[in-house]
This record gives structure tokens, sequence and C-alpha cells, in this order.
């Protein structure tokens, strides 16, 4: 059968999904193969319009209120966790000594903040960091990435909204390399090499993209009391 060369649009995927033509993320020009007798989707076309709904679906869920103030809360509950329990367990074993982390540029000073640590406060770093520390960044990062889309989606576009998105996976990978790099200088400890360096160079891409969320979600939420104050003003003047 001749096959005839077709160009899929929005459209065609809203009317095959069912979802909001607006936020279907699809290149400009998304060539597919239709049967021309019959009109079935051949299987190129299906694995675009497959792959959209995909991606659709993932920004659906990343910007759903209930999913985002869901993450909010676990965020905030972990968090207090964290900076307490979790806290004053380590300091009982560390000498008193805080988190590295809780610094920004600690390279040159890593060492001496280790030896502060004591075998005890070592150890115990390395235990509270696998047990807690590689579950709170995946849930900060994911409600900041999805809190920032949420407040900003009236603003900014899919490809944004998936930019955002990628921030915070290099966001949560971030915090996951800074623990690494500080365990690993921990286990070769008193000869850290680079270790201290790539540690900060981690705190330091964290903290950067931590602002830019706390940034991102002041503007969407300021855009949104905006919109709002506008509105009643029109409402007042009607």
């Amino acid at each position: 059968m001749p096959e005839a060369a077709l160009v899929l649009g929005r459209s065609d995927v809203s009317a095959w999904t069912g979802l909001d033509e607006n936020r279907i993320p699809l290149p400009k020009q998304a060539l597919a193969i239709a049967s021309a007798n019959a009109g079935c989707i051949s299987e190129k076309r299906w694995l675009i319009m497959n792959q959209a709904k995909k991606e659709a679906d993932l920004l659906g869920l990343a910007t759903n209120k209930t999913f985002v103030i869901a993450m909010g809360i676990v965020f905030l509950c972990t968090y207090i966790f964290m900076n307490t329990a979790v806290m004053n367990y380590f300091l009982a074993h560390s000498n008193g000594n805080a988190y590295v982390e809780m610094n920004i540029f600690y390279a040159s000073e890593l060492s001496d903040i280790l030896q502060s640590y004591g075998n005890a406060g070592r150890e115990c770093y390395v235990k509270m960091s696998i047990l807690f520390d590689f579950i709170f960044p995946l849930q900060y990062s994911l409600f900041m990435a999805s809190c920032s889309i949420s407040v900003l989606k009236r603003n900014i576009g899919i490809k944004m909204q998936n930019v955002i998105l990628a921030l915070g996976g290099i966001l949560c990978l971030s915090d996951w390399m800074e623990n690494v790099f500080i365990i690993a200088a921990i286990k070769f400890f008193p000869n850290l090499g680079a270790f201290p360096y790539l540690a900060q160079f981690m705190t330091l891409l964290k903290s950067g993209l931590t602002i830019f969320f706390a940034l991102a979600i002041s503007c969407g939420v300021f855009a949104m009391l905006a919109r709002g104050l506008k509105g009643l003003r029109n409402d007042i003047a009607t």
C-alpha cells in the first residue's frame, strides 16, 4: 500500500491522548508515516505520540497541586527531623562539631574538621549520610522543582519546564555526590587527595541551584499574587 508522510501536530496528539493541546511537548516538525488506505497509525507515529503523552504526564504530575503540597509537607517534616533528632545524634558523637557541609568553603579545612570529629564522629557521619542524607536530597529537590513549575507554569513554556525538572535532578545529584566525596575523604583519612575540593565544588553547585529555586518560587508566587490583585481590581471596577 502507498504511504503518505504526515506532519504530526499537537492537535493530533491531543485528540489521541485527551491532554490539553497547549501542554503537549512536540518538536516543530515531527514527521510520522500513516497508512493511506484505512487511516491506521503507523508504528513510528504511534511511538512519537506515546512519547509525547509520557512527557505531558510527567509535567502534569510535577505541577499537580496535591502532589506539590504533599511533597512540601514531606520536605518540611524531613527537614525538621534532620535538623533536630539526626543533628543532635551526630553532635553527641562528633565532639559537638556540626556537619561539614554546613559551611560552603571548607576544602582547605576538611582535614582539621574530620580530625575534630574523632573516630566515632567520622563513623557516625558515614552512617547518617547513608541512612538519611541520600533520601532527603531527593525529597527537597523534587519539591523545589515541582513547586517552581507549579507557580511559574503560566509564565513559562514546556521547554523551560523541562529545564527546571532537569535542574532539580542536578540539584539532587550534586547533594549525593557531595556526600560521596566526603565519605571518600573519611575512608582515606588522613590522605584526602582531591576529595575536599570535589566535595566543595558539589556544595557550591548545590547552594547555587538552591538559591535559583528559591528565587524562582518567589517570583512565581509574586506573579500569582499580582494576577490575583489585578483580577480583584477588575472585579471591583465592574
